[in-house]
């Protein structure tokens, strides 16, 4: 992947329903990511993990 591909790419993303937040570059097996709703996911500017925290999620156990 180039580099422009990765500075575009979102880094964490919120499950509003569970307010689990994953890190989309360390994806694992175990990450319930793949079964967030659409209208269930929450991105986040800026895209920090502290920035998800200061919504209120929590960290995804396996991917951050």
């Amino acid at each position: 992947m180039n580099a422009k591909a990765n500075s575009i790419m979102a880094g964490y993303l919120g499950d509003k329903k569970t307010m689990i937040v994953h890190h989309l570059g360390n994806m694992q097996k175990k990450c319930d990511i793949y079964h967030v709703e659409k209208l269930q996911k929450q991105y986040f500017t800026p895209d920090l993990l502290k920035t998800a925290i200061d919504f209120g999620f929590s960290p995804c156990t396996w991917c951050n």
